[in-house]
Formats: C-alpha cells, structure tokens, sequence
C-alpha cells in the first residue's frame, strides 16, 4: 500500500514537473541583450536595432559558419533592462546567410519585413503572423527550397518580387484582403494554380512570368494586368478577361503554347503589341469591333480563328 501510495506521489510529482516546464516553455520572457551603442545591441543569435520608443528590428542574425540553422525569433528584447518589442525584420536581414538558414519562426509582433530579408536562403517554410501587415521588395527572392508560405490575413499587397525564382513553391493561399499582386511576384516559381481574392484589382507586369500554370480565375473586379503578366505560361488552357479590363497589354500571353481558348469583354479597347505572340494552339478569341488591335498581337498563332 505505501510502495503504490509512493508510486502515485512520484507519477504525480513527475507529471507537475512536465506541465509546469511546458507552460514555461510556452511563455516567452524578455532576451537579453548588450547594449553597443548607437542604437544598436546583440544577443547571442541576433543584432537589434532601436527604431521606436519600445521598438526594435532584427538587422542580422546567425552564425555565419553554420549550416542548417534554425531560428526563433523573439518576441522582446531588454536592452539596459528596458523591454523592446520585436516588431520589424530590416532589409537583408538573414540574406547573406544563404544555405545555412533553413527556418525561421516569427513571433507575433512583427509588422514590418525589409527588402530582400530572406532572399537567397535555404528556408523550406514560413509563416507569416497576422500581425504582419507590409512587406518590402523581394523578400523571398530565389529562395529556391521553400515548399510553403502561408500569408498575413492582414496583408494587402504582395509585394515586388515577392516569391521570384521560388523553383519549389507550387501553390500558395492568398488572403482574401489582398488587392494588389505586384510587378515580377510569382515570376519563374513553380505555382501551378492559384486562387484570387475576389479583392484584386491589380496584376503587375511578369507578376506570373515563366510559372507552370494549369489554371486561373481572374476575379471580376480586377482593373488591371501588366504587360507579359502570363508570359510562358506553358500549361495554360484557357482564360477569361474580366469585363473591368480594357487593355491585354504588351506580351500579356506571349509564349502561352497550350492556350486554346480566351474570352474577351466586349469593352477592351486594345489588345497591344505581340500579346499572345506564339499561343500556337490558340483556336478560339473573340474580338469586338470596337478592339484595337495592334502590330503583331497574334503573331504564331497558326490555328486561331476569329
């Protein structure tokens, strides 16, 4: 009786120890930083620069001969035994870490991320906090391992080059207040489809270039779509221009060879130099008399018929 009363004190015991070290865990207490003057402080990972009255961003991070690392970024720092949010990532942050930075876990807080952050790196995955609400040029860029990004809800741009040269990003989830997708964003990743935001109101130019794109739907309020927006789109069947567009603007589908099918509004004014340049396959477009259409628009479409 003693020995299974002991029994339970110790399993009981063991058990408070556990749950107590998982609350502590969980809790994130203040990191401790050494102050180097002029605004600046370190901590054993990461460099931090002052940018606000309880405010700091992370400028530099890692071990510079380290591969495979892994990072938590805090979500306090003290400084001088002040507490500092953590609330920006500064442009180029981890870039020149390249192939030893494989991950990063953001804490909530952060609102801001600087061009080029993470480009170049190695990281496989990232999500974005909600309270997440910019982004600089670039972030991304030519992160050539990153599978899975999942967005800000509080995002409303994806910025310029966002994911360019992301070889093995193949799908991604793009929040519902976004309204712009700018200029080179997607451009030569691996997405294959996309669904966006009835919120959408631009496409910037190469915004998709080179990607391997089966489908898309673009939404009715769309106003605008940059010149080679889906250029080299090689797997894209078919398209239907929202009513709101009034120009397919230059290259807009250049090289798009398994084009078959597009639908026109009746309002597009123009239809602009080489814009579906070598669609081989396009059999089916319909043109109103009212439409522009200019030098070599339909150049290499061998079997269109209007």
């Amino acid at each position: 009786m003693k020995s299974l009363i002991l029994n339970i004190l110790i399993s009981s015991f063991l058990l408070a120890c556990c749950f107590g070290n998982a609350i502590a865990g969980n809790t994130q207490s203040a990191v401790e930083c050494v102050d180097n003057g002029d605004g600046f402080a370190t901590s054993s990972l990461f460099t931090f620069m002052i940018v606000g009255a309880d405010e700091v961003a992370v400028t530099k991070g890692g071990e510079p001969d380290k591969k495979g690392q892994i990072f938590d970024i805090p979500a306090k720092v003290k400084i001088n035994g002040k507490t500092y949010r953590v609330t920006q990532i500064a442009d180029r942050a981890f870039a020149e870490l390249y192939d030893k930075l494989v991950g990063v876990n953001l804490p909530d807080g952060i609102t801001y991320i600087g061009h080029g952050a993470f480009a170049n790196t190695h990281i496989t995955s990232i999500k974005l906090p909600d309270s997440l609400t910019d982004m600089g040029e670039a972030v991304f860029k030519s992160c050539g391992e990153l599978q899975s990004c999942t967005l800000s809800a509080h995002l409303k741009t994806i910025s310029v080059g966002t994911f360019n040269s992301c070889f093995k990003l193949s799908s991604i989830t793009i929040p519902y207040n976004i309204t712009c997708i700018d200029r080179y964003a997607f451009g030569f990743s691996a997405i294959k489809e996309i669904h966006l935001p009835a919120h959408l109101e631009y496409i910037g130019d190469e915004a998709f270039d080179g990607c391997p794109l089966e489908r898309i739907s673009l939404p009715n309020g769309l106003l605008y779509i940059g010149n080679f927006a889906f250029r080299n789109c090689k797997f894209l069947t078919s398209v239907a221009i929202p009513d709101k567009i009034r120009n397919i603007n230059s290259g807009m589908f250049s090289g798009c060879r398994a084009l078959t099918t597009v639908v026109l509004p009746g309002t597009l004014r123009n239809i602009w130099i080489e814009a579906f340049k070598g669609c081989e396959n396009l059999t089916s477009i319909n043109v109103s008399g009212q439409t522009k259409v200019w030098e070599n628009a339909f150049e290499g479409c061998l079997k269109l018929k209007r």
